[in-house]
């Protein structure tokens, strides 16, 4: 589920201002994308044809809702929500622009090769990561990769 895609401009458009019906394309994978929700199912994009290699596509609800929270808590202008790094091919879960802090929220496994590699990618553009680590996944009894990694 994701909330977030491109227009046939190529720019940025929230699930509110998507129309029903007109395709939209992912951000990460550039595949076709709709609208749908409603009343009982929050309002999110969809791919037409399912991708399993797309992370936008597995983000769960738990995820999304903790990016809201985070860009409210830090105000909506300066925190931006899959926030896209061209440069480095990497699209942020949060990115808190007048600090150059991402904010990574993680409830799938994760290798530490990864963690190491975002770290890195982030770090050559001049920004830090925080990352939050879901209780479903992390902060058990056996400590992961990603968690010794971090």
């Amino acid at each position: 589920m994701h909330l977030f895609a491109l227009n046939e401009n190529g720019e940025l458009i929230e699930v509110q201002a998507a129309k029903r019906n007109i395709d939209y394309r992912c951000l990460e994978c550039q595949s076709l994308v709709r609208k749908r929700g409603g009343e009982e199912v929050q309002e999110h994009f969809w791919h037409l044809h399912p991708r399993k290699d797309c992370n936008l596509s597995n983000k769960s609800l738990s995820h999304l809702q903790t990016q809201i929270l985070l860009q409210r808590l830090l105000g909506s202008k300066e925190a931006i929500l899959e926030c896209r790094f061209p440069a480095i091919s990497r699209i942020a879960d949060v990115a808190w622009r007048s600090e150059k802090i991402i904010f990574e929220v993680q409830l799938s496994p994760i290798t530490a090769k990864e963690v190491q590699s975002r770290n890195s990618d982030y770090a050559t553009l001049g920004w830090q990561v925080v990352w939050i680590l879901h209780t479903k996944r992390f902060g058990k009894r056996k400590v992961t990769a990603a968690e010794k990694a971090l």
